[in-house]
């Protein structure tokens, strides 16, 4: 259960924290179309990497596993 508790708290941090500013900066033409695509790319890649580690760390047949037991708490 703690390992979730991290997993979640960090993917909190990166989607509202930190993609969040980002929308809010691309909305107010601060950084362009390009960076966000970047970011964009970037924040699905780490959630990416993050359940296929979790994925390799626990022995789960597939990377959503891991989430069934976040949301369903089995």
């Amino acid at each position: 259960m703690f390992n979730h508790c991290r997993f979640t708290g960090s993917t909190w941090a990166a989607l509202f924290y930190g993609y969040g500013n980002i929308l809010c900066m691309y909305y107010f033409n601060s950084i362009s179309g390009k960076f966000l695509l970047a970011a964009t790319a970037g924040l699905i890649s780490w959630i990416g990497m993050a359940l296929w580690r979790d994925t390799v760390v626990y022995g789960h047949s597939s990377p959503l596993r891991s989430l069934k037991e976040l949301v369903f708490v089995s």
